[in-house]
């Protein structure tokens, strides 16, 4: 399958990927089931691999019909996020490996004057570099459940947060953009974060494995939210299996085409 096209069917293939019943699951929503219940199992990591990729090869047929673009498909741990504006759609799942990292799949539905535009992202890869603008096909994967959509100067910047289970001593979480080019080529990162120490590309937090991460948009503080992250001992610095909120609150504000980080925000104090 090749990256960043609209994917055409055959007659036979739209007819049957378009039964979407009212009256309880289409054919299509059964099988993407069954691939999602191998996904879930104590498979093997090359039947899960080839699960993930029979959801990749299913997902994309449906979600190519224009139809598909306000239909979710009845599938419990499908992933979907849908942007203000009604212009894109992000579909992610994840599975665990043989060794024991998580591997992650994804597909951005996206409206164009053409029609529907379909993206598969590819994970290919363990490091989430902070200063890079990445490709399709060369993603870092991680579960995507929120978008933000913001503009500038006619230019739609879709601010993405996601999950990234990692292994199971760390974990992240991810800010990231998606912006698409006058071709409607995607790119993911932009140097719109504007940090202590400069502008970076896309913003990483890593933190226990065991724990948890507030990391949310909230839209009437018109800021992104997060917990500060800090080590449970000085000396445990840069060792990130024992990172944890501090119970404080850092941010993002979006000023002038930017996100400028904010210290030590009250969320309580919606004036600020």
């Amino acid at each position: 399958m090749t990256f960043h096209k609209v994917l055409r069917l055959t007659q036979t293939a739209v007819i049957f990927f378009c039964i979407h019943s009212l009256f309880g699951q289409s054919p299509f929503d059964t099988d993407l089931n069954r691939q999602f219940k191998v996904l879930g199992s104590e498979a093997m990591g090359i039947q899960k691999k080839a699960a993930s990729d029979s959801v990749e090869i299913l997902l994309s047929s449906f979600l190519s019909q224009p139809q598909s673009f306000a239909v979710k498909p009845q599938v419990e741990h499908l992933g979907k996020i849908a942007a203000s504006d009604g212009k894109l759609n992000v579909y992610s799942w994840n599975y665990q490996g043989d060794d024991l990292l998580y591997h992650y799949g994804c597909i951005i539905q996206h409206k164009t004057d053409n029609g529907i535009q379909l993206t598969v992202l590819k994970d290919t890869r363990n490091d989430i570099p902070v200063n890079e603008v990445l490709k399709p096909d060369e993603w870092y994967g991680c579960l995507y459940y929120a978008v933000i959509v913001k503009t500038k100067r006619k230019k739609t910047y879709y601010t993405l947060l996601g999950w990234d289970g990692y292994n199971n001593v760390v974990a992240r979480k991810v800010i990231d953009i998606l912006l698409f080019k006058p071709n409607n080529e995607p790119v993911i990162g932009a140097s719109v974060f504007k940090m202590e120490r400069g502008t970076q590309k896309r913003v990483v937090f890593n933190f226990s494995g065991t724990g948890s991460m507030v990391l949310v948009y909230d839209p009437d503080y018109k800021r992104i939210i997060f917990d500060h992250l800090s080590p449970a001992k000085p000396e445990l610095e840069g060792q990130y299996q024992y990172y944890g909120s501090d119970f404080s609150y850092d941010g993002f504000k979006f000023r002038r085409g930017k996100w400028e980080f904010e210290e030590m925000l009250d969320p309580r104090n919606k004036n600020e």
